[in-house]
């Protein structure tokens, strides 16, 4: 009767850790879950900002487009305009691109447009030297 105590005891005390450990996997099993509900809420936000960096892409790339086209309609203008002015006339980054008053946007869409370094400096009425260091400075 005594070997049956003992086995009683040990069942009692196998049974306890049994239910212990389960009892601890169930709360690391509801950590994980937590970690994973956090990571996922990450990844969303990760998702969203991908998204909307995208979105902005695409709005920068149909804005890109529409300014090349917009410099090849400036490019035809610019050369109508070397048609008409009489070869001792300059004429100023202002005349040519009445839109961009910036000098380095003229020179910029000019060297888009298919001007060659000596025509953009010739026409904006600027050193060549300047428009080298602003094309440089695109790149």
């Amino acid at each position: 009767m005594g070997d049956t105590y003992i086995f009683l005891v040990i069942g009692i005390i196998f049974l306890s850790i049994m239910l212990w450990e389960t009892h601890r996997n169930k709360i690391l099993i509801a950590e994980m879950e937590k970690r994973l509900d956090e990571k996922e809420k990450r990844l969303d936000e990760i998702y969203e900002a991908l998204e909307s960096i995208v979105q902005f892409t695409l709005a920068e790339i149909k804005d890109k487009d529409t300014e090349i086209s917009s410099t090849r309609m400036i490019a035809v203008h610019d050369n109508s305009l070397r048609s008409s002015a009489l070869p001792h006339e300059q004429t100023n980054y202002e005349t040519i691109y009445p839109l961009h008053n910036d000098k380095r946007k003229a020179v910029i869409l000019m060297h888009k447009g298919g001007s060659t370094e000596e025509e953009i400096a010739k026409k904006l009425g600027i050193g060549i030297g300047e428009v080298r260091l602003i094309l440089g400075l695109m790149k």
